[in-house]
């Protein structure tokens, strides 16, 4: 069904804008990230010298570097999106999702050769550099532990071998789908929802991996817990003025930096003088 804003459903139309536009950037970002990091991993893996100066900002640096060619690679998708297809958005139960036309007379003919050349380069490229990639890091963790005589650690190798099985189980799939549709062909509707959900698959299932089988991941999870637990045990002090003052146990107020209240009634005597206190009873 065509979703036209003649009958004044400019929310849905909307939603069907944004639906399609997240989907192609969580797609493709999830491949793209995927793609550089065991591609890092084996740098690091096989010269660990020269990446030993590496540091957390170099990280940031090639996972901003990764999305502004992201966001650039989709700027022309918005623009025939917004400008030539608009009118084409459609929902079909088929997918259960909003997509365009671009098989019509408006899609401008440079369109098609720039899908075709971004499924090969943003798709088929990504698939076979992370299946290599993995190999290579294995063959190579493999030769370094026989040579220190040690056994490759099993979170290492999992988590190398589940990136690689989810990626290929997830994007195959799909990369013979839209071939199929590139020339015209239309899958059945099981396999098009299948090859979906295992697009899907792919972008939450890194989480989980790392989880179980990085330990520093969970310890990270494990610290951010137990900080956002610690705020809520937090006393509330009452603020007077620009300090803070507690109240001993006759209810009176007491001297910010004692120790204990019941100091405060000794450094107070009964005609309103204060008396000299000892250091120690002093933070």
């Amino acid at each position: 069904a065509v979703v036209s804003t003649q009958s004044g459903h400019y929310g849905r139309v909307f939603m069907g804008h944004a639906q399609n536009a997240v989907n192609y950037l969580a797609g493709s970002g999830t491949i793209s990230l995927t793609c550089a990091l065991t591609s890092v991993k084996l740098l690091i893996v096989k010269y660990p010298l020269k990446t030993g100066t590496w540091s957390d900002k170099t990280g940031y640096k090639l996972c901003a570097a990764l999305w502004g060619v992201l966001i650039a690679s989709w700027l022309p998708w918005l623009v025939v999106n917004m400008f030539y297809v608009r009118e084409t958005l459609y929902f079909t139960y088929r997918t259960y999702l909003c997509s365009y036309n671009y098989f019509s007379p408006l899609t401008p003919p440079w369109f098609t050769v720039y899908a075709s050349v971004g499924f090969l380069l943003g798709t088929i490229l990504p698939f076979f550099v992370v299946m290599m990639t993995s190999l290579l890091l294995l063959v190579v963790a493999c030769r370094a532990a026989s040579r220190q005589r040690q056994r490759v650690r099993w979170q290492g190798f999992g988590t190398v071998v589940l990136t690689a099985v989810v990626f290929c189980v997830s994007l195959l799939p799909w990369n013979v789908v839209y071939a199929a549709f590139l020339t015209g062909m239309i899958p059945s509707l099981t396999v098009l929802r299948s090859t979906i959900f295992l697009t899907n698959l792919n972008v939450n299932a890194n989480f989980f991996i790392y989880l179980i089988t990085v330990k520093s991941f969970k310890e990270f999870l494990k610290n951010v817990v137990r900080s956002f637990a610690s705020r809520g045990r937090r006393k509330k002090t009452r603020k007077v003025g620009p300090i803070h003052l507690v109240k001993n146990s006759q209810g009176k107020k007491a001297h910010p930096l004692c120790v204990r209240p019941t100091i405060c009634s000794q450094m107070v005597g009964k005609s309103g003088k204060k008396k000299k206190v000892p250091t120690a009873t002093l933070r």
